[in-house]
């Protein structure tokens, strides 16, 4: 079946859930995609930003984790794979698979299994950013949600830059071209 992941702010206790950008939750999924988990993760960590032609716009999302500690944590992660952040990353992922401590709680109602998969996290406290992180994409690339039930489906507005029937026409030619022959 494969290991699920998601991309994770730690510093920020904020996650991204690649279904709601479009993507697969696999490694290979999301690195693989264009538009969606990278695209996303990418702009969270620009520090620099609107200083010169070819960056991205003005958006909350760009900068957002710049300066933090991020990690992809799968469900097969052991304790020590986040070792030196005073995280258990198995933990970490639990926590970041509900939407709510409520949810959680409903779900475990054993004390001791509890505890196994959360340990002293709350899944309270980690914050699904994914809106967030399509609102940008969406505005950045052109872009919008087709489909919006469970793994949504991104596509590029009709005439956008991304559209490929806007881009299946012949290149443009110029209508002059000045040059010498010597």
């Amino acid at each position: 079946m494969g290991q699920y992941h998601r991309p994770v702010c730690l510093d920020r206790k904020e996650f991204i859930h690649p279904h709601k950008l479009g993507n697969g939750l696999k490694l290979w999924e999301q690195g693989a995609s264009e538009l969606g988990v990278c695209s996303a993760i990418h702009a969270a960590l620009a520090c620099s930003n609107g200083r010169g032609g070819g960056d991205y716009i003005d958006h909350p999302w760009v900068g957002r984790w710049a300066g933090t500690r991020i990690a992809v944590i799968g469900d097969y992660a052991e304790p020590d794979d986040l070792a030196g952040t005073g995280f258990n990353a198995e933990h970490v992922y639990s926590a970041c698979s509900y939407d709510s401590l409520e949810e959680a709680k409903a779900e475990f109602t054993d004390d001791e299994e509890y505890a196994a998969r959360f340990g002293d996290l709350d899944p309270g406290e980690w914050k699904d950013v994914s809106d967030e992180a399509l609102d940008f994409l969406l505005q950045q690339y052109d872009l919008m949600v087709k489909d919006n039930t469970g793994w949504r489906t991104i596509v590029p507005k009709p005439g956008s830059l991304f559209d490929s029937e806007r881009n299946s026409e012949p290149a443009m030619a110029p209508d002059l071209i000045i040059g010498s022959d010597g």
